[in-house]
C-alpha cells in the first residue's frame, strides 16, 4: 500500500528521531506543506532532498526496506531511482532490501555492476521438525497410520528443493522469499481429510502439484467444499481481505460480511465472529496481532486472487453494495453531524464512506446506481459526507462544525469520479452545477483537484459548467488545481476550451503558470507554454515570476 513519498517520509522520520532535535531546513519544509490548503505531504524531490541532508552528517548508514517485490509495480522504478541518487550523493550509504526473485531485474537496471545476490534455504532438520510438529498436533489421529506418517515424511523430504525459501541479496539487499507456506497447505489439505485413504490420496495430489498455486487453487476448492455458511462467509471474506481499499479491521470486516442486501437496518445477529471467520478460510487468512487487522496469509495469495478473476463474481459492485446498504440503514441517517468521528458501534461507517466510490468506479450495477442515488439525495445532511472530507480537516480557512453543509451529491461524484453514477445523478433532476459548498469549490473544482476526468466531461458538455469560477477561499480556477495537483489529463480538457482564463489569479497572485513551474510537471508547464497568449512576466504578491525557479537552462528549453 506504500509509495515512493510514504517510504521516503518514513526515511526521514527515523533519521529526525535519532538526531534529538528537528534540522531547521526539515522543520521549514514541514510548515509549509502544513500551510498548503488542507495540508499536504512531502513530494518526492523534496524527500530525497531532505533526506540527503539528514544523511549527510553520517560517516556510515544503512537503509532497510522489506518487502520491495510488495511495493506497487508502478512506484518501484521511481522508489528505486531515488535510492540510486542517494548512493551517488551519500556514499556511506548501504542499502539492504528484501523481497521475491523477480525484483532482480529492476535492481540491476538501478544498480548496474554493484549489485550482488545471495539464494538461502533453511536447513533440511528444521524443515522435517516443522512437518513432525504438525503432524503430532493431528486432529484426528484415527485417520493417521504409520506408515502415512512415513510416506508423508518421504514426499516432503523429496519435493523439497523447490518448496521453501529462496532468496536473493543485492548490493546489502536481501531478497527472501518463504515458501513453507506451501508445506502448510499442503499438510492441511491432507489432515483435513477423514480417512487414511483419503489422506494418501491427497497425498499424491500434492506430490503431483506444481506449487504455490496449484495449493492455492485446492485450498479455495475445500472452502468452496465447505458448504453452506461456511463456504459463503470464507470466499466472502478472501473477497474483501484481496480486493479491499487498504487493510480492514477485525471489527470493520465482520459488520461488512454481516449487511445484508436490501436491508434497511443492521442485523447484529448476522455478524460472524472472527473465529467463526477465521476457521471458514481454512488457513488463507490470519489477523496481524499489532493492528488487529485481517490480512491474507502471504502476499502471494494476493497475486493469485488477483490474477484469477474467476475466482470472485463482480466482487467491486458486490462491495460497493454493501457499503451503500450500510450507508443507507435508518440508524445511520439518524446520526447526527455534530459527530466528529464514526461512533465505536458502527465500525464499518467510516470504511464505507471513504471507499465505497472507488469501489463503485471500478464496477457499476444497476443495483449500485440505485443504492447510490438513494444515498446522494440530501447528501449534504448525511454522516458520510463529513467522513468523506475529514482528510480536509486541516484547512485553517474552515471550521470543522460546517462540514459537510452545501456539499451535495453532485460534489460527491465530482470528488470521487464515479462518471456512470454522475450520468444517473444528471439525469435525476437539475442541479446548481456551478453551487459552492463549504470549502467554497463546485463540483468541477473537485474533479478537477482529483483528476476525474470523465466527470469533467459530463460537467462541461452535459452541466455547463463555468470553468472560470473561482473557489471562494482562494479565488482559484479548476486549471489551477489541475496543475498544482499534477493532473496532465484534466489540464488538456480545460485548455481544450477557448474560454478558459490561462492567467486568472488567486489571492497570492499565483497563475496556472506559476503552480505548474513550482511543481515541476514538463508536461502540464509544455501544454501552457504552448498557448502564446500566457503571460510569462505575471508576478505574485511577492514579485515572483511564474519561471522565476526554474534555472535558465530549463527554460530555454521549452521555447
Amino acid at each position: 500500500m506504500q509509495t515512493p513519498e510514504n517510504v521516503l517520509g518514513a526515511l526521514v522520520k527515523q533519521i529526525v528521531r535519532g538526531l534529538g532535535a528537528i534540522p531547521p531546513e526539515i522543520n521549514a519544509a514541514f510548515q509549509k506543506a502544513k500551510g498548503q490548503v488542507g495540508g499536504r505531504g512531502l513530494r518526492v524531490t523534496e524527500s530525497l532532498s531532505l533526506l540527503k541532508s539528514a544523511l549527510a552528517p553520517f560517516d556510515r548508514a544503512f537503509i532497510c526496506v522489506d518487502a520491495l517485490d510488495e511495493l506497487p509495480e508502478k512506484h518501484l522504478p521511481k522508489l528505486l531511482r531515488s535510492f540510486h541518487d542517494i548512493s551517488q550523493s551519500c556514499p556511506g550509504v548501504r542499502f539492504f532490501f528484501t523481497g521475491r526473485p523477480h525484483i532482480e531485474v529492476e535492481i540491476e537496471k538501478y544498480f548496474p555492476g554493484s549489485a550482488q545476490f545471495l539464494q538461502i534455504k533453511p536447513k533440511m532438520e528444521d524443515i522435517m521438525r516443522y512437518v513432525e510438529m504438525v503432524l503430532d498436533d493431528d486432529p484426528s489421529p484415527g485417520a493417521m497410520s504409520v506408515n502415512l506418517r512415513a510416506e508423508i515424511m518421504n514426499q516432503v523430504s523429496e519435493t523439497i528443493s523447490d518448496v521453501y525459501v529462496t532468496a536473493i541479496f543485492c548490493s546489502s539487499l536481501l531478497t527472501i522469499f518463504p515458501r513453507f507456506l506451501l508445506v502448510f497447505l499442503n499438510i492441511a489439505a491432507i489432515l483435513d481429510e477423514t480417512t487414511v485413504y483419503q489422506r494418501r490420496e491427497q497425498l499424491k495430489r500434492m506430490t503431483n502439484g506444481r506449487g504455490l498455486g496449484d495449493a492455492y487453487s485446492a485450498t479455495l476448492d475445500r472452502i468452496k467444499g465447505q458448504g453452506g455458511g461456511k463456504s459463503r462467509l470464507g470466499m466472502a471474506a478472501l473477497m474483501w481481505i484481496s480486493r479491499s481499499e487498504g487493510p480492514m479491521g477485525v471489527d470493520e470486516l465482520c459488520h461488512a460480511l454481516g449487511v445484508q442486501i436490501g436491508s434497511t437496518n443492521p442485523n447484529l445477529d448476522n455478524i460472524p465472529s472472527i473465529q467463526t471467520l477465521l476457521a471458514s478460510c481454512l488457513g488463507l487468512v490470519a489477523v496481524d496481532s499489532e493492528g488487529s487487522t485481517v490480512r491474507l496469509v502471504h502476499f502471494t495469495l494476493q497475486e493469485y486472487l488477483h490474477s484469477h478473476c474467476e475466482v470472485f463474481q463482480n466482487p467491486y459492485a458486490v462491495m460497493a453494495e454493501v457499503c451503500l446498504t450500510y450507508l443507507n440503514f435508518n440508524c445511520i441517517r439518524e446520526l447526527s453531524l455534530a459527530l466528529s468521528n464514526a461512533p465505536q458501534n458502527h465500525p464499518f461507517l467510516k470504511h464505507a464512506s471513504s471507499c465505497w466510490g472507488r469501489y463503485a468506479g471500478k464496477e457499476t450495477t444497476e443495483g449500485v446506481k440505485l443504492l447510490a442515488l438513494q444515498l446522494l439525495d440530501k447528501f449534504d445532511s448525511h454522516i458520510s459526507a463529513k467522513l468523506l472530507l475529514h482528510p480536509h480537516a486541516g484547512s485553517p480557512h474552515w471550521r470543522v462544525d460546517e462540514l459537510p453543509r452545501r456539499f451535495t451529491g453532485l460534489h460527491c461524484v465530482a470528488y470521487l469520479g464515479t462518471d456512470e453514477i454522475a450520468k444517473a445523478l444528471l439525469d435525476a433532476k437539475n442541479w446548481d452545477v456551478n453551487m459552492t459548498d463549504c470549502l467554497g469549490r463546485t463540483p468541477l473544482i473537485w474533479a478537477s483537484k482529483n483528476g476525474c476526468e470523465g466527470v469533467i466531461k459530463l460537467l462541461l458538455e452535459r452541466a455547463g459548467a463555468d470553468v472560470n469560477l473561482t473557489d471562494i477561499m482562494h479565488n482559484r480556477v479548476p486549471l489551477s488545481w489541475a496543475v498544482e495537483n499534477g493532473q496532465e489529463g484534466v489540464a488538456k480538457l480545460l485548455l481544450e476550451r477557448d474560454e478558459v482564463d490561462l492567467d486568472s489569479r488567486d489571492n497570492s497572485g499565483r497563475t496556472p503558470l506559476s503552480y505548474a513551474a513550482a511543481g515541476g510537471c514538463e508536461e502540464i508547464l509544455s501544454l501552457l507554454l504552448q498557448r502564446r497568449e500566457v503571460d510569462l512576466e505575471s508576478q505574485d504578491k511577492y514579485g515572483r515570476t511564474p519561471l522565476c525557479g526554474i534555472e535558465e537552462k530549463e527554460r530555454r528549453s521549452y521555447f
